[in-house]
C-alpha cells in the first residue's frame, strides 16, 4: 500500500512539474510578444514626435515584467503545495527542479539603435556638373621670331612689353658685306645687258638674206624669160650666197638668245643679292606685344636662332573638355561665354569677374581613356586684350 502511495505521489508531482513549466515557458513567450510590440510602438513614436520614453526607469519596467510573473509562480506554488505534503517529496522536488528564470528585463526604446529613433538625414548632393570642365585660357598666336641668317646685330629697334604692327622692324643685322655684293651684282647685270646688244646684227643678218633671196629669185626669172641670160654658175653662187646669210641670221639669233639668258641670270642674282640683304632687317610677321627679347647690340646669332617672342591675346583660346559621348557636329559652332573663375589682378574684389564670348571652332577626335572626355576649343573675342592666358574659369553656353 506504501509503495502505490509513493508511486502516485510521484506521477502527480511529475505531472505538476510539467504543467508548471509550460505555464512559465508560455508566460515568457507573452512577455517577450508585449517587449517586441511595445519596441515597435516606441519606435514609430520617436519617428513623429520627440522620443519620450528614452529616460525611463529600467527598474521600474524590470518590476512590472516581475509582478506579471508573480500569479503565474504562485500558482504553481500552490499546486506543487497541495499535491506533495511531505517533506521528502518537496526536498526531492527542489532538488531535481532546473532553475527558473525570474529576471526578464525587457530591452527600452533607449537601448534601440540610434536610427530606429533619430531618422538620419538624407546627405548633400552634390549639384551636376556642366557640359564643360577644366576650363582655362590660352593663346591663339604665340610667335618665336628667329634670325633667318647668321650675323652681327646692329641695332635693336624694339623693347620688352612694346605693341608692334605686322612689318614693325625688330633687329638689324650688319648688312656692310650684303650691299657690296648687291652693288657686284648690279655691275654684272649692266654689262651683260651691254655685251648682249646683239639686235642690230640680228637684224643686219637678217637684211642680208632677204637680200640674197632676192637676188637670187630675179635670175630665175631672167632666165625663164631669155634662157641663158644668167649661167648656171651665177645661180649657184646666188644660191650659196642665200644660205650664208641665213646661216648668218641663225648665228645672230642664238647669240640673241644666250645673251637673253644671261641678262635673266643676272637679274636674278641681283634680285638675290636684294634679298639676302633684306633678310638683315628682321620685321615681325604679325600684330601683337612683344614678351621675350634674346639678343643684343654687338651679339653674334646663328641662323634659325629665336631672338622675339611676339604674342597677341585678341583673339584668345579657351581649352575645355567636353562629355565625348556626343558627336563633334552638336558642339561645333556653340555659342559660350567664359567667366573667369576670380578678378585675381584687381585690387577691389568686389569687382565682377570679367567674361568673353565666343564659339566652339574645335573638337578633339581623341578621347581621354579614363574619364570619356575630349577636348574642345573656343575661339573668343578678347578686345583690348583683357583677359590674359592662363586664366582659369567657367565655360557655360550662351
Amino acid at each position: 500500500m506504501k509503495p502505490q502511495r509513493s508511486h502516485r505521489r510521484l506521477r502527480s508531482f511529475v505531472r505538476d512539474h510539467l504543467l508548471a513549466l509550460g505555464m512559465l515557458v508560455l508566460a515568457a513567450m507573452l512577455t517577450a510578444f508585449l517587449v517586441d510590440a511595445s519596441s515597435a510602438q516606441d519606435g514609430v513614436a520617436t519617428q513623429d514626435a520627440p522620443q519620450e520614453q528614452s529616460d525611463a526607469d529600467p527598474l521600474a519596467l524590470k518590476s512590472d515584467t516581475t509582478d506579471s510573473e508573480t500569479p503565474e509562480a504562485a500558482t504553481a506554488s500552490a499546486n506543487s503545495d497541495g499535491t506533495d505534503s511531505d517533506g521528502a517529496s518537496s526536498e526531492m522536488a527542489n532538488d531535481e527542479a532546473p532553475p527558473m528564470p525570474t529576471d526578464l528585463e525587457p530591452t527600452s526604446a533607449s537601448d534601440k539603435p540610434s536610427e530606429e529613433s533619430e531618422p538620419s538625414p538624407a546627405p548633400q548632393q552634390t549639384p551636376p556638373a556642366g557640359p564643360f570642365s577644366g576650363a582655362h585660357t590660352t593663346l591663339i598666336q604665340d610667335i618665336k621670331i628667329a634670325s633667318p641668317i647668321s650675323g652681327i646685330v646692329q641695332s635693336v629697334e624694339i623693347k620688352p612689353g612694346q605693341a608692334i604692327t605686322k612689318g614693325t622692324l625688330l633687329v638689324r643685322l650688319d648688312d656692310q658685306l650684303a650691299k657690296q655684293e648687291m652693288a657686284a651684282s648690279k655691275a654684272a647685270l649692266k654689262k651683260t645687258i651691254l655685251a648682249s646688244s646683239s639686235e642690230s646684227t640680228r637684224r643686219a643678218a637678217q637684211q642680208e638674206l632677204e637680200l640674197r633671196n632676192l637676188e637670187l629669185h630675179q635670175a630665175e626669172l631672167a632666165n625663164e624669160s631669155y634662157a641663158g641670160v644668167v649661167s648656171d654658175l651665177e645661180i649657184r653662187k646666188l644660191k650659196m650666197q642665200v644660205q650664208k646669210a641665213a646661216y648668218a641670221l641663225d648665228q645672230a639669233e642664238q647669240v640673241d638668245k644666250l645673251a637673253h639668258a644671261t641678262t635673266l641670270e643676272m637679274e636674278a642674282q641681283l634680285k638675290l643679292s636684294e634679298s639676302k640683304l633684306q633678310r638683315h632687317f628682321i620685321s615681325s610677321i604679325a600684330d601683337g606685344t612683344v614678351i621675350d627679347l634674346n639678343v643684343q647690340a654687338g651679339e653674334w646669332v646663328q641662323s634659325g636662332q629665336p631672338i622675339a617672342r611676339v604674342i597677341s591675346l585678341d583673339p584668345i583660346r579657351v581649352v575645355c573638355e567636353v562629355d565625348g559621348s556626343r558627336s563633334a557636329e552638336d558642339w561645333l559652332g556653340r555659342k559660350v561665354v567664359f567667366v573667369q573663375d576670380t578678378n585675381h589682378e584687381a585690387e577691389d574684389k568686389s569687382l565682377p569677374p570679367r567674361s568673353i564670348s565666343g564659339e566652339i571652332t574645335f573638337v578633339s577626335p581623341e578621347s581621354n581613356p579614363v574619364s570619356g572626355k575630349v577636348q574642345a576649343w573656343a575661339t573668343m573675342q578678347n578686345p583690348n586684350g583683357l583677359m590674359r592666358s592662363g586664366v582659369p574659369g567657367r565655360l557655360r553656353l550662351e
